[in-house]
Order: structure tokens, then sequence, then C-alpha cells
């Protein structure tokens, strides 16, 4: 099998095509060498390599900044995973595309399933919902994997670098009043696999098991497995009193319920894996 990643300089893309390689022909892209916002160049690129399976990894994943700059947002988010899938569609490969929880606006008391209707509150949830809704246009066979709170080892967001930041003298300002799940890189990546292989289509929903917390008590949790080197003082904060140009859904967990439904062994427990993150950023 020939696999073609776009975002392969990315948190997600770089771990996904180091695991993939070990069995299968990757073709590593980055925004450089494909810009999926080209029209001709998405299809000269994806028609010169033939792949049987795409993976779209790449996307802008700022959300202020995306707020703040919304053309742009939707040129990566929307049109271009628009081209990429009907690129697919054009030479018969298929697609797997990377969203996010940000699609819904948190206001269900408990995790969204797939099946539950998207309502984005910010322009980063809105361009990516509408890319979700170009690529179920352009390759009905598609498969959409949405994502909540990514981290892994190379990322720049709280949750990769938490290590540093607890101890690191300072403050720590986190947010007490969401409700999520996160996503480790390494176990996304194993389901990905699986997806891949099972040659699987459809909505997926992908986080880590266990009970929904806050970024503070994911940030307690980390602060409890790092112990006596913990040199930070954290501090709980409301959401509104950062003040940031993007709003964010205050419950975005999310429920893997099509995984289940498939018999895909649940992804482990939040705790474990942070565990695993932290062990492996010392």
């Amino acid at each position: 099998m020939k696999i073609l990643l776009t975002g392969a300089a990315g948190l997600l893309g770089s771990q996904l095509a180091a695991a993939l390689e070990t069995e299968t022909q990757v073709i590593r892209t980055t925004r450089q060498m494909l810009d999926l916002t080209n029209p001709d160049q998405v299809q000269q690129v994806v028609q010169q390599e033939a792949p049987q399976v795409v993976v779209n990894c790449a996307a802008m994943t700022g959300v202020d900044a995306c707020e703040l700059h919304p053309q742009a947002a939707f040129q990566h988010n929307a049109t271009g995973p628009g081209l990429l899938a009907q690129a697919c569609r054009k030479i018969g490969a298929n697609l797997i595309h990377i969203s996010t929880d940000y699609v819904f606006d948190g206001s269900k008391a408990d995790a969204y399933t797939p099946e539950d209707h998207p309502s984005p509150l910010s322009v980063y949830g809105k361009s990516k919902l509408a890319g979700e809704q170009a690529v179920q246009n352009e390759l009905p066979t598609a498969c959409i994997v949405r994502v909540a709170g990514l981290y892994g080892i190379g990322g720049r967001n709280f949750a990769s670098t938490l290590a540093t930041l607890l101890t690191t003298p300072g403050t720590i300002r986190a947010v007490a009043d969401n409700r999520m799940l996160t996503t480790y890189v390494p176990d996304v990546v194993n389901r990905l696999c699986d997806l891949i292989k099972g040659q699987y289509s459809g909505l997926f929903h992908v986080t880590n098991d266990g009970i929904p917390s806050s970024w503070y008590e994911f940030a307690q949790a980390g602060a409890i497995l790092l112990g006596t080197q913990v040199r930070a003082q954290l501090v709980p904060v409301h959401e509104a009193e950062l003040h940031r140009p993007a709003p964010r859904p205050m419950n975005s967990t999310l429920h893997c319920t099509r995984s289940e439904q498939l018999g895909l062994r649940p992804l482990p427990d939040w705790h474990e894996a942070l565990a695993r993150h932290l062990k492996s950023d010392r």
C-alpha cells in the first residue's frame, strides 16, 4: 500500500509517518511541498504519486489565530480538504481527514457522539466543520477522525509542554470550568493505523478513555505524577478570565461510539497516557 501524508512535519503527521513507514510506503508532504489551497498543485501531486490512501494531517490549528484571520482559516481548513478529497476521488484513493472537537458548542450535558449535530462557536470550529462537509461531499467513502486536546512530544500546546511548565518556577493558570477527554498522539496513531488497515469510512471520535477532566485537573494529575520535581504554582481560572479572541466549548467530551460498535479497543485511560508522556518528555 502507498500512503500520501499531508502535514508530515507536524505533531501528529510526523509520528504517524514514522509508524506507517515500518510496514508501507509513505510519501511525506509539508505545506512547502503541497499547498492544499492550490487546486492545480493538489491535483498534480495526488495524480503523480497515485496513493491508495491519503491521510490529511494538515490544518491551521491556532484557534485564536483562526479567529483573527478567518479567510486563511477557511482556505486551509475547508477549501484545502475539499480539493484533496476531489483529487482522491478522481484517482480512486481513499482519504482519512483529521478534524476536531471544536465543531461542537459545548452546551450538551454529556459526551458528544458522531450522531450529534455540530454547532461550532469559533472560526476554527466553523472552518473545520466546513472542511468535514467538503470532504464528505466530494468523497462519501472518506474517513473523518475527530480528536480533542491533541498532545505529544514536539507539540507546543499546554498539554504537550506540561512537564516543562510544572518544573519551571512560576505560576500556571489552567482553565477549570471546561470538560474534555484529551488525545495522546501515540495512541491516536495506533487507532489511525487500525482505520487504514481496516479500510474504514465514516465519522469517528478518537480520544483517550476515562472520566472527563478540566485542563486544571489534567495539570493537577501531571503535578502528582511529577511529585517533588514540581516548581510551579498551579492556579485554577475560568475561561472568561483569559479574554482570548476565540470562544471555546466548555464541554467538548467526545464519545467514541463508532469504535465501540466496530469492536475496536478503547484507547488507554488519559491518566495512563499522561504518565507515558511525562516519562518520555524527561
